[in-house]
C-alpha cells in the first residue's frame, strides 16, 4: 500500500475486521449495519455485496479520509472531516455505548 505505516495501524485495528464482526452476529445483510462496516454502502461506487464488491468490506481509508480521488488531487489534505466527527458518524451510543474518542483515537491515529 501507498501508506504502509497507516495500513499497518489499520490492519491491527478492529476497523480491518468490521465486516467479519457483522457476519459473526448474522447482520451482514442489514443496511443499517453495512453503512458503517463497509465503504460507501448505498452510494454510487460503494459496497454492494460480499460477492460483487469484496474489496469494499470493512472500515477502510475512505470512510474517514474521504473519496480516493480527492486524496489524489490533494495528498496532504488529511481528513475530509474532523476526526471526532468522522468517528461519531458510526460510533453512536446505540451501537458503541462505551466509545470514548479520547481513549480510542490514539489506537488508530496515523
Amino acid at each position: 500500500p501507498c501508506h504502509a505505516e497507516a495500513h499497518n495501524i489499520w490492519s491491527q485495528s478492529k476497523h480491518s475486521g468490521a465486516y467479519q464482526a457483522l457476519q459473526e452476529v448474522n447482520k451482514s445483510f442489514d443496511p443499517e449495519c453495512l453503512a458503517c462496516h463497509t465503504v460507501g454502502f448505498g452510494q454510487p461506487g460503494g459496497f454492494i455485496s460480499e460477492i460483487d464488491t469484496p474489496n469494499l468490506k470493512n472500515v477502510q481509508c475512505e470512510v474517514c479520509h474521504g473519496p480516493r480521488w480527492e486524496h489524489s488531487r490533494n495528498p496532504e489534505g488529511g481528513f475530509a472531516q474532523e476526526a471526532r466527527k468522522a468517528c461519531g458518524r458510526c460510533h453512536v451510543k446505540k451501537h458503541s455505548p462505551k466509545f470514548d474518542f479520547s481513549r480510542y483515537w490514539p489506537r488508530i491515529r496515523h
